[in-house]
């Protein structure tokens, strides 16, 4: 089940960072997020997500 949880989190950064950055490429925000790098973002846009665990 944790590993569920995990790709469903997973997942739902990867869209949030991907609509966020357009310019990156797929690859490169898979490497961020699967890699040990921090990621931090302040939007001024409202944000609301929908079939967390």
């Amino acid at each position: 089940m944790q590993k569920v949880k995990q790709q469903v989190a997973r997942n739902m950064a990867y869209s949030l960072i991907s609509f966020i950055m357009e310019g990156r490429g797929k690859e490169g925000i898979k490497k961020m997020l699967e890699g040990e790098i921090p990621v931090q973002y302040k939007l001024n846009i409202p944000i609301v997500l929908l079939g967390g665990l």
